[in-house]
């Protein structure tokens, strides 16, 4: 699907989101540099809740909020920070769907070349937050 959009763009308008993207990772990049590139974004990993066993995981907004970090070129991942818990910061969706019992997880961005630095924080989020545990 996404492969055909690009394929039906005109040159121009490819050249255009190029350039869009470029001046994004200058911004990043700026943004990172004020911290002396020691900072690391913290991020939603999925639009919503996970989902539930037999449900449909293909949609097209899933990949919007891992893709275009890897589209601008900076390093991410998603950490997993257990299942959902009532009373946790994390139990209730931003729609107030509940995550009891469902795995949770965060995404993590960070500046190009600071790999270790976000597998530092990925490690310490994940012993901090019990990490992937099988239901």
């Amino acid at each position: 699907m996404l492969d055909q959009a690009v394929r039906s763009m005109s040159h121009a308008k490819l050249e255009s989101l190029v350039s869009t993207a470029q001046k994004i990772s200058q911004s990043m990049d700026g943004l990172f540099a004020e911290s002396g590139y020691k900072s690391v974004l913290l991020c939603p990993s999925q639009p919503r809740r996970a989902p539930l066993h037999r449900a449909m995981l293909l949609s097209a907004n899933n990949f919007l909020y891992t893709g275009w970090w890897n589209a601008l070129g900076l390093p991410a991942c998603v950490v997993p920070l257990g299942l959902g818990a009532a009373g946790l910061p994390l139990h209730v969706t931003a729609g107030g769907a509940s995550t009891v019992g469902l795995p949770v997880s965060v995404q993590l961005v960070g500046a190009e070349g600071c790999d270790a630095l976000l597998a530092a924080v990925a490690v310490a989020l994940e012993k901090r937050f019990g990490g992937w545990r099988s239901t």
